[in-house]
């Protein structure tokens, strides 16, 4: 059974009038799923409403000159539910009416949903904006202390951690790898290549020194694309989901 709700002037959902012999079409089309550009929802369906009293009233009595209707563009914020579950939200435009004996009988309406393109809705979404907060500081459970006692121990494993704020199970690790440079030395000529710091004898002040700032975690590709899926605001449905690997 197909339900449509339109935001009505005191800013509350009410059901329309629905015909259930109308044929409402339910299928999707999608494009090119290989250019993140072109990714979106392209769900659009034009059907016909019966004029009823109730559907003049959630209209704004679209169609009647005779009336000073409060939505002049004759487009609604909507929700289109089937058996109970939400389907689409958009706007359902009522586009003209058809008469009969100078009444109103039947509505043309066409329903756009309302998602736009995941290009735009990601924007400059960086990976490290995905776990900031709005104010761009990071959730103290985020904080990694790096210092020389637990270094070595962070680089040993990888880490698991569960965010209470979201529920995803982080993990992430340290590689051997700098964020600055590529580390470098051979032993038999050490003079010539070496940029880094592994003696003793070499003081802390030295241009090999490895410093804690051009470390950084690697983070498991699955947390990514939970924060990544929080982001968008969105429920997504994907076969990747249910693998073992994942």
């Amino acid at each position: 059974m197909v339900q449509i709700y339109i935001k009505h002037i005191d800013n509350n959902f009410y059901l329309l009038d629905v015909d259930p012999n109308e044929l409402i079409n339910l299928k999707f089309t999608f494009k090119d799923l290989n250019d993140i550009s072109k990714i979106f929802a392209p769900f659009t369906q034009s059907f016909t409403l019966k004029a009823t009293d109730k559907n003049k009233i959630l209209s704004g009595f679209y169609g009647n000159e005779k009336i000073q209707r409060p939505n002049l563009t004759g487009e609604f914020d909507s929700k289109i539910y089937i058996s109970g579950f939400l389907f689409q939200s958009g706007k359902l435009t009522f586009k003209e009416s058809d008469y009969e004996f100078q009444n109103q009988k039947v509505y043309k309406v066409s329903f756009a949903s309302n998602l736009t393109s995941l290009s735009e809705i990601l924007g400059d979404t960086t990976i490290q904006s995905l776990f900031q907060k709005t104010d761009g500081s990071f959730d103290s459970e985020f904080l990694i202390d790096f210092n020389t006692l637990t270094l070595v121990e962070l680089m040993s494993s990888v880490k698991s951690l569960q965010v209470a704020s979201t529920g995803v199970n982080l993990k992430f690790a340290i590689p051997f790898i700098s964020n600055k440079r590529v580390w470098i030395y051979d032993e038999a000529n050490l003079n010539t290549v070496d940029n880094i710091a592994f003696k003793n004898s070499r003081t802390i002040d030295t241009v090999n020194q490895i410093e804690l700032d051009e470390i950084r975690p690697a983070i498991n590709y699955k947390c990514i694309l939970d924060y990544l899926i929080l982001k968008i605001g969105v429920p997504i449905i994907c076969p990747l989901f249910d693998g073992l690997n994942y």
